[in-house]
C-alpha cells in the first residue's frame, strides 16, 4: 500500500506542477492582446489572431520553452500549428518537437527582415551579376558594398570565376562571410553534374579532381551504387571548396534522339530507371551535406531546341508527361527533394499557349505544386537564356516567374532590373508581401535543413 501511496503522490505532484505551469502560461498569455486561450482535450492551445504580432509572441514564448525544454499544448498561428510532443509527460514536461522549433526560428528571421531583404532572398545570382565585372575572381570592397546593397539568397559559380583551388576556396569563404544576412546563410551553387557539364573537374589546375563521367554511362551500368558514389565524390570536393548546393542531377528522360542539350547528361530513356538513378544521386549529395536541385521540370528530354539558344517546345500532353517525364519527380517529391528547377520550355498542349514553363502558373502552381504536391523550393533556369530574353524583358520575366509560383529567380548576369521590378510590384500592391513571404519561408526552411546551428 505504501508503494501505491508513493506512486499516487508522485503522479499528483506531477499533475500539480504541470497544472501550475499551464496556469502561469495561461495567465501570462491572457495579458497579451489578440491571444485567446482554449482548453482542448486537456491541452492549452494558444491562438494568435493578429499576424503582425505573431512573430514577436511566438519568439517570446518559444525562447523560454526551448531554453527550459518545456512547452504545453500548441501555438496556432495563421500559417502554422506549433505542436509539442507529449512523450516526456512522465518527466513532468512536454518537449518541443523539431519541426516546431524550425518554424519558430524561421518566422523570427522573417519578422526581422525588411521587404528589400526578403525580395533579395529570392534571387540566385552569378558572381559577375553582382560585381558587374566579367570573370570576377575575388570579393573586394566594391563587391562587398554591392552584396550588402543587394542581399541575394544565393550565388552561382561559373568556370570563369575559377582560377585555382586556393582562389576558389577564398572566393566562396568570402562570399559566405559577406553574404550571410542576419545570420541567414548564403547558398553557393554550381553546375557540377559530371561528364560534359562540370565547372571544377574539367578545370585546369584541379588535377586531383576526376570527372565522374556522363550520367548516360552510369545509367547504362544499371548499378545504383555507381550513381550514389558519383554524387558522394562530387559532394566531397564541393564541400572542400565551400559550395553547398549542386544543380544536379538531371532528371530528364532522354526520349528524343534529336535533342541537342540533354543527351549524355540524362541517365537514360526509361522513366523508372532514370527515377531510380536520380534518387540515388540525390541521396548521395544530401548524405554528404550538399543540397541538390533536380532539373529540368516539366521535362527537357523530348524537345529539339536548346533553350539557351531559343524557344524549346515539348508537344507532350499532360497525360503523356505524367507517364514519362514526371516519373522521376514523383519519386523525388516523395523523398522531399531540396529543390526543383523549372525549364524555359513550352508545353502548349498543357498550357494552351507558348508561355515558358518557368513563367507559367499552370505549370508551377497548378501542376507542380498542387497536382504533384511539391511544397519545396522551385527555381527558374537561368533567365539570360534566349528562350526568355528573345521574348521578355528582364524585369517582366522575373515578375511573371514570381506570379507563376517560383521561389528563386536564377540570374547569372546583371539582375538589378529584375530585382527592382519585383520589389516595385510589391510596393504597388501588384504582388502581395504574403506571396513573397511564402517563397522566403521555403528558402529559409531549406537553409535551416543544412545550417541549423546558424539559426539558433
Amino acid at each position: 500500500m505504501g508503494k501505491y501511496k508513493g506512486l499516487m503522490f508522485k503522479v499528483a505532484t506531477s499533475v500539480i506542477v504541470f497544472s501550475s505551469f499551464a496556469m502561469i502560461l495561461v495567465i501570462y498569455i491572457s495579458l497579451r492582446r489578440d491571444i485567446k486561450e482554449n482548453d482542448r482535450n486537456g491541452a492549452v492551445v494558444i491562438n494568435i489572431r493578429n499576424v503582425e504580432e505573431e512573430s514577436s509572441i511566438i519568439t517570446e514564448l518559444a525562447t523560454d520553452m526551448i531554453k527550459e525544454e518545456t512547452a504545453i499544448g500548441e501555438i496556432k498561428t495563421k500559417d502554422f500549428t506549433y505542436s509539442f510532443n507529449p512523450k516526456a509527460f512522465t518527466k513532468g514536461m512536454i518537449l518541443l518537437d523539431e519541426e516546431s522549433i524550425m518554424n519558430m526560428r524561421i518566422e523570427d528571421k522573417i519578422s526581422h527582415m525588411t521587404l528589400e531583404e526578403k525580395v533579395g532572398q529570392m534571387f540566385f545570382v552569378g558572381v559577375d551579376g553582382i560585381s558587374g565585372v566579367k570573370g570576377t575572381l575575388n570579393v573586394d570592397d566594391k563587391f562587398k558594398e554591392k552584396l550588402h546593397d543587394f542581399p541575394v539568397g544565393g550565388v552561382i559559380i561559373f568556370g570563369k570565376n575559377i582560377s585555382s583551388e586556393d582562389q576558389l576556396k577564398k572566393l566562396n569563404a568570402d562570399l559566405m562571410a559577406e553574404g550571410a544576412l542576419k545570420n541567414i546563410p548564403l547558398f553557393i551553387g554550381i553546375d557540377e553534374e559530371g561528364g560534359s557539364i562540370t565547372r571544377i573537374s574539367s578545370k585546369e589546375g584541379f588535377d586531383d579532381i576526376k570527372n565522374v563521367g556522363d550520367m548516360k554511362n552510369i545509367g547504362n551500368s544499371g548499378d545504383l551504387h555507381n550513381s550514389y558514389d558519383a554524387a558522394v565524390y562530387i559532394a566531397d570536393y564541393l564541400k572542400e571548396y565551400n559550395i553547398n548546393l549542386d544543380f544536379a542531377p538531371v532528371a530528364d528522360i532522354n526520349s528524343n534522339p534529336k535533342n541537342p542539350i540533354i543527351g549524355d547528361r540524362a541517365f537514360g530513356s526509361d522513366p523508372k530507371e532514370v527515377s531510380d538513378m536520380v534518387e540515388a544521386f540525390r541521396k548521395g549529395l544530401n548524405d554528404e551535406g550538399v543540397a541538390s536541385c533536380i532539373k529540368h521540370f516539366p521535362g527537357h528530354g523530348d524537345t529539339e531546341t536548346d533553350s539557351h539558344k531559343g524557344i524549346a517546345v515539348s508537344n507532350r500532353t499532360l497525360d503523356e508527361l505524367k507517364e514519362n517525364e514526371f516519373v522521376p519527380y514523383y519519386r523525388a517529391i516523395e523523398n522531399d527533394v531540396d529543390m526543383i528547377m523549372v525549364a524555359h520550355i513550352c508545353v502548349p498542349k498543357v498550357t494552351g499557349d507558348q508561355t515558358p514553363a518557368s513563367l507559367s502558373k499552370t505549370v508551377v502552381t497548378d501542376i507542380l505544386r498542387n497536382e504533384l504536391g511539391y511544397d519545396g523550393v522551385v527555381i527558374t533556369d537561368a533567365m539570360d537564356m534566349k528562350a526568355i530574353t528573345d521574348y521578355y524583358g528582364q524585369g517582366e520575366a522575373a515578375r511573371l516567374a514570381v506570379d507563376a509560383g517560383c521561389d528563386f529567380i536564377l540570374e547569372s548576369q546583371v539582375c538589378g532590373e529584375a530585382y527592382n521590378t519585383v520589389l516595385g510590384a510589391v510596393y504597388a500592391g501588384e504582388i502581395s508581401e504574403e506571396r513573397i513571404d511564402q517563397s522566403v519561408r521555403r528558402i529559409l526552411r531549406l537553409k535551416y535543413k543544412y545550417n541549423k546551428e546558424v539559426f539558433e
